[in-house]
């Protein structure tokens, strides 16, 4: 990815997070057989897929290169 892509992407990165804390990772929306579960994606797993890219990032703008990821 490029500098450019990897920003645009923890950008969306930090809004499903800001997201999953305002509203929480599920709700449920009606009662008995019409009950519906919203479940969104794991917090964590964005969180740590979040750090990730912000160390490729961090990486692209020191130069440095890390074997492995």
């Amino acid at each position: 990815m490029t500098e450019a892509q990897l920003i645009a992407f923890i950008a969306k990165l930090d809004t499903a997070i800001e997201n999953i804390l305002l509203t929480g990772q599920s709700y449920e929306i009606g009662t008995g057989s019409s009950k519906r579960v919203f479940t969104a994606a794991s917090l964590n797993d964005l969180q740590a897929l979040r750090d990730k890219k912000q160390m490729q990032l961090d990486n692209l703008q020191t130069g440095a290169s890390v074997v492995g990821f």
